[in-house]
């Protein structure tokens, strides 16, 4: 046989060695490619955005010695105005009350009652050009005032949810179902208060309704009710679309006009985590007549170019996720400061009102 003609076959240990050093090429090529992957879900749900110390404009504090003393009581919702004031919706005393931007009182509007301009429940305020628009959650009525104080007119819909409601600029109404006997996240409602849409898909079964014992069963296991995973808070974006922020679950979504979901995004953050202990460890505390719903937000405002503030619940700093129009975690911001409840922005300044000190800060938007 001519040397030709031979077949020059590589020994077996060598072509086992070349096998293995294939495979662990490919192994480590993988975990590679993994890490990557994990880097950009990390990167994308925002844990790695830097959190910026917000920049203190101005501050006042209405937390005299005595009652008294005090121009405002219990603080549910708060709002800057066209005339460039502060409109503060007082739940102990029933009452609009009017201060300069610096906490000068300047007059009060409304009462205790039931009829035209009256409250029960004041509960959410919003301010759309030149006129205010009160929630009473009580008696699921809207009450409409000029930016001034003067009663305007009175609309009731005995059909609204007792959850978060969103009254937009263009006059329609939006009211977060929360599943609770409703087969979707949100109704729309129009000027006249009729229903004009619902949309939103669940995220979990919809609730007839709550037994507590049911709900602690959950909690006791560690895990979250599903009832809970529907709850939401809204607030209006660009164009007439629509935020809902789950306030159970790490998750945003955007609606268009026509309820059409246009995108949703997961975030985590050790935040999250924590406020979820918090949870489960009040929860294991309480009476059994007693609830404590998850929430990792506690109020939410439009940026003014098409994303969203919201406010984390958490009780010892301020701290703001701002996510932007697509929403992308654009940033975090942040402050000492302690019982942050309700947040507002107007002219590139982000409000933060404090429950423990009465306090209102104003904070410079521009980083």
């Amino acid at each position: 046989m001519s040397i030709a003609s031979k077949k020059t076959r590589m020994p077996h240990s060598h072509i086992l060695a070349a096998q293995i050093g294939s495979h662990t090429m490919k192994t480590r090529l993988f975990f590679i490619l993994l890490v990557i992957f994990l880097c950009q879900i990390r990167c994308s749900t925002g844990s790695s955005i830097k959190k910026s110390k917000m920049k203190l404009i101005s501050v006042w504090s209405n937390a005299g010695e005595t009652d008294t003393e005090k121009i405002i009581g219990d603080v549910s919702d708060f709002a800057v105005t066209s005339e460039r004031e502060l409109a503060i919706l007082d739940v102990d005393a029933c009452q609009l009350i009017f201060t300069s931007l610096d906490g000068e009182m300047l007059r009060r509007t409304g009462r205790k009652g039931r009829g035209p301009g009256e409250f029960i429940w004041p509960g959410a305020l919003f301010s759309i050009k030149d006129t205010l628009v009160v929630f009473d959650r009580n008696m699921k009525q809207f009450h409409f005032f000029l930016s001034d104080g003067t009663f305007i007119k009175s609309r009731i819909n005995i059909n609204l949810h007792n959850n978060a409601v969103w009254y937009s600029s263009d006059s329609r109404l939006f009211n977060a179902a929360g599943g609770f006997r409703a087969e979707d996240l949100i109704h729309e409602y129009d000027v006249k208060m009729n229903l004009a849409r619902s949309f939103g898909e669940l995220e979990s079964r919809p609730v007839q309704g709550y037994d507590f014992e049911v709900l602690k069963s959950y909690t006791r296991k560690r895990e979250v009710p599903p009832s809970s995973l529907n709850e939401l808070i809204v607030c209006e974006g660009k164009e007439s679309t629509l935020f809902a922020i789950h306030t159970a679950m790490p998750k945003i979504k955007k609606f268009s006009r026509s309820g059409e979901l246009i995108t949703e995004k997961p975030y985590k953050d050790d935040a999250f985590d924590e406020v979820t202990e918090k949870f489960y460890a009040v929860n294991d505390t309480l009476p059994p007549y007693a609830w404590m719903p998850l929430r990792y937000w506690l109020d939410c405002t439009p940026d003014g170019e098409g994303g969203v503030y919201c406010l984390l619940n958490n009780a010892d700093n301020i701290i703001v996720y701002h996510f932007g129009q697509d929403c992308e975690l654009v940033e975090v911001l942040w402050d000492e400061g302690t019982q942050a409840r309700r947040i507002y922005y107007k002219d590139n300044s982000i409000w933060v009102y404090l429950a423990d000190t009465i306090e209102f800060r104003c904070y410079n938007a521009g980083q």
